[in-house]
């Protein structure tokens, strides 16, 4: 073969080789991996959850809800539930085993729920009980207890058992059970069954109880029974009426009391009136007051006396900044009066001041004698410091240095 041929025969050899070589490397390799993947044994599966697995349960566990702990029952729930044991026996006996207990808040709870499943039943025997063997609180408020609930199903019969009692305190409490119970239901009949009462402490109860009633459903009916009852010699059921509506609408009670006061110019139906309006609502009553006309006939001292002893029951401080604004005069001597009376006994040096500040002479030497006897009376000392301190006549420091030394 002649020689050059032969050289490229060579060399294409040569390059063959070098490509097939790595070539070859590389599927030996690949193979051996394979054979020693066959006998190897299968690793084992590890049952114990990964890191992050046992973080998620132990979270699962903090947000899982604590199972029900079944708390034993409570002692006061314990007694309430003998109590109504015994009551579904026999009511008197549990009544009987009930007054034997403490008197406390428990005892009391579960002879309502007794008297309550025991009227239901038999309304009468019930309070008939109540009438001749409850004591004290527990006879009062579970005889209340027992005629409303009568009442609701036949007041005719609580009335006529009502009017069998004897005169008394209690009494006093059923005829007051009843009338509200029955105004709520029918006032008319429940007004006559009132009207039927002789007069007296179950009359006037009844009468209240009622209006108390009545005057939520109707003011204007109420109040036009409750001036009937005043024609017969006693304003206090109209005063107790007009009370109760402007607690609720002092607009409408105005109107009523504007009315009344011609038929009952003495009866002290204003007092009344803004005694309940200043206790709802003081700075109101007020600005009333502040806004009515000087000739109008509500605008009198009786009105400013009123609401000054009213507020400062609750608010002198707030009765004190509006007693500084008014002009003196009658009105303001008026106010200072009810003021000091609210005050002389906590604030005993604001009540001799105020009252040292009033311009009628003898009114103003009264009340300071009265503030001044009423502090000295606790605190002598500051009394007598006060009186030689404060600017006052020779004449007036020594009437008074008699009051304090007394």
């Amino acid at each position: 073969m002649p020689a050059p041929i032969q050289a490229w025969l060579n060399a294409i050899l040569l390059i063959v080789l070098c490509f097939a070589l790595p070539y070859g490397l590389h599927l030996e390799r690949k193979l051996r991996a394979s054979s020693e993947a066959l006998t190897k044994p299968a690793p084992e599966v590890s049952t114990t959850p990964a890191p992050s697995a046992l973080l998620d349960a132990d979270a699962e566990t903090d947000t899982a809800e604590p199972p029900a702990v079944s708390l034993p029952p409570s002692p006061e729930a314990t007694f309430l539930e003998e109590a109504r044991r015994r009551a579904a026996a026999d009511p008197a006996e549990a009544m009987v085993w009930l007054q034997e207990q403490t008197p406390d808040a428990a005892r009391l709870q579960a002879m309502l729920e007794v008297v309550a499943l025991w009227a239901s039943e038999d309304a009468e025997s019930a309070l008939l009980w109540l009438e001749s063997n409850a004591h004290g609180l527990a006879r009062s408020e579970t005889l209340k207890n027992g005629v409303t609930l009568w009442s609701e199903a036949d007041p005719l019969s609580a009335a006529a058992w009502i009017d069998g009692m004897a005169s008394d305190g209690s009494k006093d409490i059923a005829a007051a059970a009843l009338a509200e119970s029955w105004g709520q239901q029918d006032p008319s009949r429940a007004a006559a069954w009132v009207e039927s009462i002789p007069a007296g402490p179950s009359r006037r109860a009844a009468a209240n109880a009622l209006l108390n009633a009545w005057s939520v459903q109707d003011p204007v009916s109420a109040a036009d029974w409750a001036a009937r009852e005043a024609l017969q010699g006693s304003t206090e059921a109209l005063e107790h009426c007009l009370s109760r509506i402007s607690e609720r609408d002092p607009v409408t009670a105005e109107g009523l009391l504007r009315n009344y006061l011609e038929t009952f110019p003495q009866a002290p139906l204003l007092e009344s009136y803004l005694q309940s309006f200043t206790r709802t609502d003081p700075a109101r009553a007020a600005k009333w007051l502040d806004t009515l006309a000087a000739d109008d006939p509500l605008k009198n001292e009786a009105a400013s006396r009123t609401l000054l002893q009213e507020w400062s029951r609750n608010d002198s401080v707030a009765a004190s900044f509006w007693l500084s604004k008014q002009a003196p005069g009658p009105q303001r001597d008026a106010a200072i009066i009810g003021f000091v009376q609210s005050i002389k006994t906590y604030a005993p040096e604001a009540a001799v001041t105020w009252s040292n500040a009033m311009t009628e002479p003898q009114a103003r030497m009264r009340n300071l004698a009265e503030s001044l006897e009423s502090w000295s009376a606790n605190d002598p000392l500051a009394a007598a410091a006060w009186l030689q301190a404060a600017e006052l006549e020779p004449d007036l420091r020594k009437e008074l240095s008699w009051v304090i030394q007394q």
